[in-house]
């Protein structure tokens, strides 16, 4: 079974054909998404620039990325990837589309701001004169 679908979902559009094997008592889909979104910040530009692969979804899929193109342009990108993923037997191809749709939804960038380390150094105003001092040493 083949369907073929374009979503919106904010400011992202995913486009996606998706391909289903039963196997036993298991349904394999398999997905070629196309994730798209404009107008997003140059952090996001640069995070995604950076990308090679990346796993989500539930446990036993996966989503590859194929092909990452951005356009400085118009501060917009588009992620060509494959999903696969195995599902039990008589799983309606909508939840299937759903998960697909949910777990590429879930490609998003933070800001590297996010992790700048902004912790207080413990050992700052360290005096190893004070430790020794505490110490009780045992002979």
């Amino acid at each position: 079974m083949r369907v073929i679908k374009i979503q919106t979902k904010g400011d992202v559009r995913i486009s996606y054909a998706i391909e289903t094997i039963r196997i036993n008592e298991w349904t394999k889909a398999i997905a070629e998404v196309i994730f798209e979104k404009d107008g997003v910040p140059e952090w996001e530009i640069e995070a995604v620039s950076r990308m090679s692969s990346d796993y989500v979804g539930s446990l036993g899929s996966e989503f590859e990325i194929l092909d990452v193109s951005i356009d400085r342009r118009t501060n917009s990108y588009k992620i060509k990837g494959k999903y696969e993923g195995f599902y039990l037997a008589g799983t309606p191809i909508e939840a299937i589309e759903k998960d697909i749709v949910e777990s590429v939804l879930s490609l998003r960038f933070e800001s590297l701001d996010v992790y700048e380390v902004n912790i207080e150094d413990p050992f700052e105003d360290y005096d190893p004169s004070e430790y020794w001092e505490l110490m009780d040493w045992e002979e």
